[in-house]
């Protein structure tokens, strides 16, 4: 089984295996976003829900709540009738927090199983003939990057001794208590849930504009990594302290947002 926590680079996976070289493998995107909201998440399907649906309101998914929360679930016994089985299991991550995370979490789901465990750590910093590249997650990889940048080069095996030391690192995370995880040198740290309102305020600047342009832009500008969909949340919260103006209360990305008095 290939696992990653992007949906994205988790269909580019299987195109390029199960399409373009007709290698049929089960590949699995668990989109996770640990690096927001709370870590118990991953053991209380209470929690686990409520954070579905609190995504959900400002990330406009295709699918409803309760698609979502089934397909989840899906996956997940999917991979745990794969660990049951003793199946060989390769995990593709980078060094972004949620990514990281993520492999922390499998680390300690693994960490006394008698199974075949693989890593692929992919830079996502590179030199490419005349230009560096500097990509803000996985799921920007293409199927050409695959054989261009040999990925495989970066397979490691993960034994279960080394699992046991990434399970401290997850254990030892999830009981701080935090809405946001970032990696600054290499550690991963906790922020506070207003941290990245900095980058928003200076999108909408003194002219403002629709929703979807100004969290466009913080995306783009601000630190690689940050979804739309936490953007849209933090706007509505800087609206309930003054800080934003939200003129027209339907889909927030179509709405004009403005610097309010606190702020403008």
């Amino acid at each position: 089984m290939e696992i990653t926590f992007s949906d994205s680079f988790g269909a580019t996976l299987q195109y390029y295996y199960n399409v373009l070289h007709q290698d049929p493998r089960l590949t699995m995107g668990l989109q996770m976003d640990l690096q927001f909201g709370d870590l118990k998440r991953m053991t209380d399907p209470k929690i686990a829900d409520d954070f579905v649906s609190f995504k959900a309101k400002y990330s406009y998914p295709l699918e409803t709540v309760d698609e979502i929360k089934h397909n989840w679930q899906v996956k997940l016994d999917q991979l745990r009738g794969m660990i049951q089985g003793n199946k060989p299991i390769r995990v593709w991550w980078s060094t972004m927090p949620d990514d990281r995370l993520g492999f922390l979490w499998l680390c300690d789901l693994l960490k006394d199983k008698d199974i075949e465990f693989k890593s692929i750590c992919l830079p996502l910093e590179y030199p490419d003939k005349d230009k560096y590249i500097i990509l803000s997650r996985m799921g920007e990889l293409t199927d050409s990057d695959f054989d261009s940048r040999h990925f495989e080069q970066f397979e490691t095996e993960i034994p279960k001794e080394i699992r046991q030391s990434y399970s401290y690192e997850w254990q030892r995370i999830t009981t701080e208590h935090s809405q946001i995880r970032a990696q600054i040198n290499g550690e991963l740290i906790n922020l506070p849930a207003d941290f990245y309102d900095q980058f928003l305020i200076k999108a909408i600047g003194k002219k403002g504009g629709t929703g979807a342009n100004v969290v466009g832009d913080a995306v783009k500008n601000g630190p690689s990594g940050i979804p739309d969909w936490w953007y849209g949340y933090r706007m509505t919260e800087l609206e309930k302290q003054g800080k934003v103006k939200i003129k027209g209360k339907g889909d927030l990305r179509t709405s004009i947002i403005k610097l309010g008095k606190r702020l403008g």
